[in-house]
């Protein structure tokens, strides 16, 4: 049997950890993005640290980086990343960053100046069709977008969704947090809801809400979105074309 949270934005999750005074997480991500924005990760060593040529990033979390910060506060200590094709840093412009990445190399080097703060982070980036399932006692945290997200066909998100418990296997997390993030999905308010049924009823878990039931308050558009820049453009046509 597991523990259920139902929640509306990510980084409320780490409102979560703090209340509970969580510590050392081994977290299975299953996400359209890493939400590790502002820091850099060796991978072969298992060390990360705060990007920033000037300054070391300070900002506050947000469903973009709250994952910087629960490791940072020593929440979790390993991330096991699962993403699609769709999907990934090559669609955002805020990623987290891997030592072997060419833009990474200014961070580092400004890093090996101020020897700034470094933290333990065991972490890897799977790809969905190579997950070979959850390890014991790794929580599940599930974000809607996988599924759903905007850049994706709408017809058969539910269906995408129930095919991901073949990929699971039948291991029970102890801990599951299901995640809507509005602003990145095609409004599916029916389809999220009949998944949180799916999921009590798998895991034989009692949905929690935390932040109340946000069902009723969702909207039933996305809101239209600013012009990319040419910048940004280009940033993520170097990222589609393997240039980080």
């Amino acid at each position: 049997m597991a523990e259920l949270y139902i929640i509306r934005e990510h980084h409320e999750i780490l409102s979560l950890w703090r209340r509970r005074k969580a510590g050392g997480i081994r977290l299975l991500h299953l996400d359209f993005h890493d939400d590790m924005r502002g820091f850099l990760i060796d991978r072969m060593r298992g060390i990360a640290h705060r990007t920033g040529i000037v300054r070391p990033d300070r900002k506050e979390p947000d469903e973009g980086n709250f994952l910087v910060h629960a490791v940072m506060e020593g929440f979790v200590s390993k991330i096991r990343w699962v993403r699609g094709r769709i999907g990934g840093r090559a669609y955002e412009s805020g990623i987290v960053r891997y030592t072997e990445d060419l833009a990474s190399l200014p961070h580092q080097v400004a890093h090996f100046l101020r020897k700034d703060m470094e933290y333990r982070l065991e972490f890897n980036e799977i790809l969905y069709e190579s997950w070979d399932g959850l390890f014991e006692d790794e929580q599940l945290d599930i974000d809607w977008d996988f599924f759903a997200s905007c850049h994706l066909n709408p017809q058969g998100m539910k269906e995408r969704f129930s095919a991901f418990f073949e990929k699971a296997g039948n291991r029970v997390p102890p801990v599951v947090y299901f995640c809507y993030s509005p602003g990145h999905v095609h409004p599916s308010r029916l389809e999220f809801l009949a998944s949180v049924q799916e999921l009590s009823e798998r895991y034989d878990a009692a949905p929690q809400w935390p932040g109340g039931n946000f069902i009723p308050g969702l909207p039933s558009a996305l809101a239209p979105r600013k012009p990319a820049t040419p910048i940004r453009k280009l940033v993520l046509y170097l990222r589609k074309k393997g240039i980080y």
